[in-house]
């Protein structure tokens, strides 16, 4: 029967490889495509409901013959991680291609991106700072992505987070102004990306408990 394999929080998966053997002086793995399924098979991290994959099953890599103790310790994952990934369409597309370094990028029409936003392009997650007209100041390969070339014409999706974490921001962000409000009130010098003075509060963290994995 398949193997169970638990996963980190996983999106999709690309594919598998298993170490079918270990072979030379310095027991280099022999690879082979695995067939596998995703479970909970009601995740779907591509929907605003969704949550991820969390557990793998995976075919034996050896046959029942193998006396062999070694040969399944290594397998290969290749996909795209994290708890979930919703995006939505903007009806804005790349008005002029954009290259890597470019921090504005020129878009069809402005009026439906706003600072704050984060938005695709393709593979790449870009954050909005600006907009002027159609003209957009933004930070190229946030969370992770890589900076790439987009031509014109491409489309421009804006990211959905869960509405918990939406909440949680706008708690911090009011907890940090009320922060600075007293530090001008105290005559102190306010002081920028500092975190409140009393954590991120019993709010906060309940709003985020749900999306928050356990240290193992």
């Amino acid at each position: 029967g398949l193997q169970q394999l638990l996963v980190p929080d996983v999106i999709s998966v690309e594919s598998v490889r298993v170490a079918a053997r270990f072979d030379g002086p310095v027991r280099e793995p022999r690879w082979r495509t695995a067939t596998y399924r995703l479970y909970p098979l009601e995740a779907a991290p591509y929907q605003p409901w969704g949550r991820p994959y969390t557990r793998m099953a995976i075919e034996p890599v050896c046959t029942p013959q193998c006396r062999r103790t070694d040969c399944h310790a290594l397998v290969e994952i290749r996909g795209r991680w994290g708890f979930r990934q919703v995006v939505a369409a903007t009806g804005v597309t790349l008005a002029a291609s954009l290259v890597v370094g470019d921090a504005t990028m020129t878009v069809s029409d402005g009026a439906p991106l706003s600072p704050g936003q984060t938005l695709a392009l393709g593979d790449e997650q870009v954050y909005v700072t600006s907009v002027d007209g159609t003209r957009v100041r933004v930070e190229r390969g946030v969370n992770g992505s890589e900076s790439g070339e987009h031509g014109t014409g491409t489309a421009v999706q804006v990211y959905r987070y869960p509405g918990p974490v939406v909440e949680a921001c706008l708690q911090l962000a009011v907890q940090l102004w009320h922060s600075r409000d007293r530090a001008d009130n105290a005559g102190e010098a306010p002081r920028q990306g500092t975190a409140p003075p009393s954590g991120l509060g019993r709010e906060v963290d309940a709003l985020l408990s749900t999306y928050r994995k356990l240290a193992i």
